[in-house]
């Protein structure tokens, strides 16, 4: 991880036997690179044959340098620390920047800043500590023999000091889209000191006063309004020595960006004249942020700790002082409910309204699009001139010999060097509960104390309960979607966005409460709620694996039990759909479009969901480019018959996804804690006998297409889009892959994608080490029976796209073998990866049933994977990539999409019909012919 003030390598592995092996090879590599010109040309920057620039770093920083974020963040940087602050310069390398750089400066660079003294180790698991101090002798020997300086300066802590920031300024930044109707708006100050911790505890506090929810007073005056004015309202602190806080306004509409700044400080000076500050909103929201404290450390205990500590590394007293300090942010969250409404309110001028800002309007440009894709081509034009035809070839020729250079055979003796480990893994062991058990035969202690606690009642629908050690509880609630109309599925999006912010009609009061009562109850009841289509992080338009479903879920301490259930129930039995409402979310779902449609895979997926997935199907119906119109109708002026008619729709489509027998559930915590998790359950849902659907799997959904992708003939399945918005390129091929999940194939294709795509494997060497790309992936998805291959952040995708068929075709002819060593490897970081799924206990539990209820294999099926890996032989191996993978690049057996910069498209485009035999007659824009044609599933 690279950030502005330090660079994090970090390393996982599945047992403390493997760690402590690799521990001293890996800092040895940090610490002690070679740094080559062959390394250089490769991973960073370098010119080819036809003039172009390319290497990995320059791919990253290609496909991203000029995005509405990166623009307005380089921008706040540079205003906020101007150089030669450290903190004023983009990490990455802006492109222009490392057209210059050279070897020796890298070299420079790590000889200065790579040494024992500026380096800080953090670990964390189940390890001796004595055998981790052993295992690191071997580096600190080294760092002592090598006498590698020491630094007499800690980089920014005994620089000059961080210049103040005394000055207000406004500032409008372009940034390329052929849309020009959505843009964002950033105010940013300084803060106070890194070190000041409670200062910094009390700023973020206040930051999510105004922000943190639907009834924050800056959602209330942007978004919750019709037209909105920002889809939401986000705040970031930079940990720097001087720190800094700005409030992000996203998605607002073009024509209203100037009118961001001034209300938003009206806003400000508005609460603090009329003293209009919600403190009992606060004193919930402080017991929320606690909470969600205590939950970051038992989801994610390594990474709670090692941002602490990698802070207090680069700015903490050299005695260790700050350490203990930086641990206080739970006591000071006790502090502040004793502060009062006058403390708040100068707080909130100290730090926003009497202080000088930065304030960025992004503006996209469809000019400026237009103008970077243009002076890109006549840079290279003029770069091919100077350089010449000659000079030309021998800048491909040392390309080819540094390729050469960087994959020669490592000794075998160094590899041999470094033991694999012995130790057996160790899975999570997860206590679970079927009710109904569905085992009878087969019952765990923990069923029969459920069973026995459940007296001979009957519940609802299938609910299965998770004991683990915590201090939360996490209900969900999955519900089937199937048999929906398509007219139906298409509500869903504006349902699930519209959940948790409707009024409700309280069954404890048979009152209807407002919106506003009701996210307060979830605020004071909840550490997290969210809903979803299928398995998602419940973002607008991301659906995720088992689309058919649609997914609630909230936490909470255990005894709030019987109150979280009524309260969600409620939610999903009694809310009112009220137009006002309803044309709120829609705006902001509709202004959320153009931003999806900057993104070049989400447009890529588009395009071959649409070829692939039929229209019964939840992707197709909640597809952003299909809901654009939906969403268009339903907020048009003269469009209020419309949202009335919607409001039936949606109160039908909620009677029918009330069916018990649609419904399952799953409790995950420490189950022991709840007196009765039976009793509310039964008294709030109707009773039923009907077991549940079986989960219908997108398989089912596939077109004529999906189910036999093709590249060929006189329909031109597959497509290359042009998009104003990247300058880099994307392709995204899909093929046959193995279904369903207990397919015996899944893991030997596993096996293989991973030595393909490891660390200094074929793949890495190849792609990324010819500079063509930054990123590829192969991805499986067993519900539908597809594999997918991915490049991203690429200089010319059709032409790393050859170059790994080339690999792939390699291999299959048995022309190259598999390596023993790296075949190993990946063997160990596929045990990892599989082991990593069940990294916390609350994981562990989710797997269980998400193999159980959706996926058709046992509660063992992680367990069967691993050992499985660890016996797969090569015969396996080229087995399944005959089969699958290198039909995935065979435009006879695939299907794919490429959006690329309009300067590289029709280049692209000639190479994947010329070069590689697939049909593609002309080069798209975004919106042409509206993706393929929709059919329907086969």
């Amino acid at each position: 991880m690279r950030d502005v003030d330090h660079t994090c390598y970090t390393i996982k592995t599945a047992g403390a036997e493997g760690f402590l092996n690799i521990l001293p090879v890996y800092l040895d590599h940090i610490l002690f690179p070679t740094i080559t010109q062959q390394g250089f040309l490769t991973e960073v920057h370098h010119i080819n044959g036809k003039a172009n620039d390319a290497g990995v770093v320059y791919c990253e920083m290609q496909s991203r340098q000029n995005t509405q974020y990166d623009r307005m963040t380089l921008e706040m940087q540079r205003g906020l620390y101007p150089a030669p602050c450290g903190y004023s310069y983009e990490t990455g390398g802006l492109v222009e920047e490392l057209r210059k750089l050279d070897v020796d400066t890298v070299r420079k660079f790590h000889r200065d800043f790579y040494t024992g003294s500026n380096l800080s180790i953090f670990v964390s698991g189940n390890i001796s500590h004595e055998e981790l101090l052993k295992a690191l002798i071997p580096v600190s020997d080294k760092i002592i023999k090598k006498q590698l300086p020491e630094r007499k300066k800690r980089p920014f802590v005994d620089d000059p000091p961080v210049p103040t920031f005394a000055k207000t300024m406004d500032k409008e930044i372009l940034f390329p889209d052929e849309d020009e109707t959505i843009g964002g708006v950033m105010i940013a100050w300084q803060g106070p000191s890194i070190n000041d911790f409670e200062e910094l505890h009390i700023l973020e506090v206040l930051l999510l006063y105004l922000t943190d929810s639907a009834v924050a007073p800056l959602n209330l005056k942007f978004v919750e309004v019709q037209p909105c004015l920002a889809t939401d309202v986000d705040f970031a602190i930079n940990e720097h020595l001087i720190t800094s806080h700005m409030v992000f306004f996203n998605n607002v509409p073009t024509e209203k960006l100037s009118k961001i700044k001034p209300k938003f400080f009206e806003v400000l000076k508005e609460i603090v004249e009329k003293k209009d500050f919600d403190m009992d909103r606060l004193g919930i929201l402080i017991e929320r942020r606690r909470l969600s404290l205590m939950d970051y450390v038992e989801m994610s205990p390594s990474s709670a700790f090692a941002h602490i500590c990698i802070e207090e590394f680069l700015y903490g007293a050299s005695d260790g002082s700050h350490l203990a300090k930086s641990f206080t942010y739970a006591k000071d969250l006790e502090k502040m409910k004793t502060y009062t409404k006058d403390f708040w309110l100068s707080k909130m001028k100290e730090y926003m309204q009497d202080r000088p800002y930065l304030s960025i309007r992004g503006k996209p440009s469809a000019k400026y699009a237009v103008d970077l894709n243009l002076d890109e081509t006549k840079r290279v034009e003029k770069q091919a001139a100077e350089i010449g035809k000659e000079k030309l070839a021998k800048l491909d020729e040392e390309l080819e010999e540094a390729m050469n250079y960087n994959d020669r055979k490592i000794p075998q003796g160094v590899l041999d060097a470094v033991p694999v480990p012995k130790g057996e893994i160790q899975l999570a062991e997860i206590e679970t509960a079927r009710i109904p058990c569905s085992t009878p035969n087969e019952q765990s202690e923990f069923q029969k104390q459920m069973d026995e606690r459940l007296g001979g009642r009957s519940l609802p629908f299938v609910t299965q309960f998770s004991r683990i050690p915590s201090n939360f509880v996490e209900l969900a609630l999955y519900i089937d979607t199937r048999d929906l109309m398509y007219d139906e599925r298409e509500l869903l999006e504006l349902y699930l966005r519209s959940f948790f912010t409707l009024p409700v009609k309280l069954t404890s009061t048979t009152k209807v409460e407002g919106y506003e009562e009701i996210v307060r109850q979830l605020n004071r009841l909840s550490v997290s709620h969210g809903s979803s289509c299928g398995l998602s992080n419940g973002g607008s338009f991301s659906i995720g694996s088992f689309e058919e479903l649609v997914v609630f879920s909230i936490k909470f301490e255990p005894h709030k039990y019987n109150d979280v259930v009524n309260l969600l129930t409620d939610l999903i039995s009694n809310s009112v759909f009220d137009v006002a409402r309803l044309r709120v979310v829609g705006g902001k779902l509709l202004n959320s479009i153009p931003e999806i449609r900057r993104e070049p895979i989400r447009v890529a997926l588009h395009y071959l969901r649409d070829a692939l997935i039929g229209t019964e199907s939840n992707f197709a119906a909640l597809d952003p480019f299909q809901q654009e119109r939906f969403l268009s109708e339903l907020l048009a002026e003269d469009g209020e018959s419309d949202v009335e008619d919607i409001k039936q729709s949606l109160e039908d489509l909620r009677e029918k996804l009330l069916s018990p027998q649609r419904m399952r559930a799953t409790i995950v915590g420490d189950i022991d804690k709840i007196e009765d998790p039976f009793k509310v359950l039964i008294e709030r849902y109707k009773p039923n006998s009907v077991p549940p659907n079986p989960i219908r799997l997108t398989r089912e959904f596939l077109t004529n297409l999906g189910v036999n992708p093709t590249s060929v003939g006189q329909t031109s399945h597959s497509k290359v889009i042009a998009l104003g918005s990247t300058e880099s390129s994307y392709v995204i091929s899909a093929a046959k892959g193995p279904y369903p999940y207990s397919n015996k194939d899944i893991v030997p294709l596993l096996l293989v994608s991973e030595y393909l795509q490891a660390m200094e494997g074929p793949f890495w060497k190849q792609i990324r080490g010819e500079g063509l790309a930054y990123n590829f992936s192969i991805d499986i998805d067993a519900a539908c029976g597809l594999l997918f291959f991915t490049i991203s952040r690429s200089t010319n995708c059709s032409k790393a796209f050859l170059k790994a068929k080339d690999i792939v075709a390699d291999l299959a002819s048995c022309q190259k073998e598999f390596d023993r060593h790296m075949l190993e490897s990946a063997r160990g970081s596929l045990v990892y990866q599989l082991v990593a799924r069940e990294g916390t206990p609350k994981k562990a539990a989710m797997l269980s049933w998400i193999n159980q209820e959706f996926r058709g294999v046992g509660k063992n099926h992680t367990k069967e994977m691993v050992e499985k890996a660890q016996t797969i032989k090569q015969k396996e191996l080229l087995d399944v990539l005959k089969r699958y993978l290198v039909p995935l690049f065979n435009p006879e057996t695939c299907v794919l999409v490429s959006v690329a910069a309009p300067s590289l498209a029709e280049g692209i485009r000639e190479t994947f019909e010329k070069d590689l035999g697939f049909y593609i007659p002309e080069v798209q824009q975004v919106g042409m012919d509206e993706g393929f044609e929709g059919e329907e599933s086969e």
